[in-house]
């Protein structure tokens, strides 16, 4: 197994145990966490950076652009989009509409990216998705007599993953210039702009009250007292220290070793990861057919792992310096 592939399995790991700790801090709205976990991460990237000694590749105009795509259409606004997907439509809704990401990874990276098609990774991705729908809908109840869906929220929670996936395909390019815990600071960094700029839309206190209309039209949870403040606490700990800060700098960690159409196939842990902490920590029994849901997604990690890291990020290893000067 190469270095880069152990990066990508523990960074999607790290991902599939916040679906966890999200339910811990439910009661904390889902604007609000965001913008708290990414404040939280920052610091903590910005130190580490200080206490390594990274040094610094000039950024070029191009650089910079990269860096706005990702920070913003690839970060802040699929956080803000699936959250309020989630409350238009359900929670079941989401699980299934996640899997548009990686679906969108694998076209974005070969019109943008140019990236040589291998067999073997395309299906290890096939595998993935198949395994990942049964697991899926093992956990998911689509009762169309219960559940609400309108089109909007599942239009929005689409975009979300599409705009996930525009994340890694920006980001690879970066990752041949610059390192990858100075890359995911300053994406953290230029993200937080336009979420403080949401955040007023659950906080009743900030928002103008010409925007009170909007806010209830959208449906949002607003900020109040929470009944139950240490879990919620934990909750929102966890997301930032494991989600926004060790998630994100070793998903770019492993995706400058890896193409991003092969990161593709690891997202679809995930969901395997939050099901079974699921039923750890809630008592939620899956279906039968995550069995073999399971055992396909853990076929497609297997055959991503037995390949070799690409020709294009070979030179430095995936805690080096990525950086080359002009």
């Amino acid at each position: 197994m190469n270095r880069a592939a152990v990066f990508c399995l523990v960074a999607n790991l790290i991902g599939g145990t916040t679906y966890v700790a999200m339910k811990l801090a439910a009661e904390v709205p889902p604007l609000t966490i965001a913008f708290l976990r990414s404040l939280v991460a920052l610091p903590l990237l910005w130190l580490v950076a200080a206490a390594t000694g990274r040094a610094r590749a000039p950024w070029t105009a191009r650089d910079r652009l990269l860096l706005l795509v990702i920070a913003v259409p690839g970060y802040a606004f699929p956080l803000f989009l699936g959250q309020l997907g989630t409350t238009l439509s359900t929670a079941g809704f989401a699980s299934i509409l996640i899997l548009v990401e990686p679906i969108s990874v694998v076209p974005l990276a070969l019109l943008f990216l140019r990236e040589p098609v291998q067999r073997r990774s395309l299906v290890a991705v096939l595998l993935g998705l198949c395994g990942a729908v049964l697991v899926v809908a093992s956990g998911v109840s689509l009762d169309t007599s219960t559940a609400r869906a309108p089109l909007l929220g599942n239009v929005l929670l689409a975009l979300s993953g599409v705009m996930w996936a525009v994340y890694t395909v920006a980001c690879k390019p970066l990752l041949r210039r610059h390192d990858s815990l100075m890359i995911s600071a300053h994406a953290l960094w230029v993200a937080l702009l336009p979420m403080a700029v949401l955040l007023p839309l659950e906080i009743p206190w900030l928002r103008p009250a010409f925007l009170d209309p909007f806010a209830a039209s959208l449906s949002l949870q607003q900020l109040k007292s929470v009944s139950s403040p240490l879990p919620a606490l934990c909750g929102v700990l966890y997301l930032s220290v494991f989600g926004s800060f060790l998630g994100v700098w070793l998903w770019n960690v492993g995706l400058s070793g890896v193409h991003a159409h092969q990161m593709a196939g690891f997202i679809f842990l995930q969901p395997l990861v939050g099901l079974f902490l699921d039923y750890l920590f809630f008592g939620q029994v899956p279906g039968w057919i995550t069995l073999p849901g399971a055992v396909l997604i853990a076929l497609a990690i297997v055959t991503l792992c037995r390949m070799e890291s690409t020709a294009e990020a070979a030179t430095p290893g995936p805690l080096e310096l990525q950086a080359e000067p002009d």
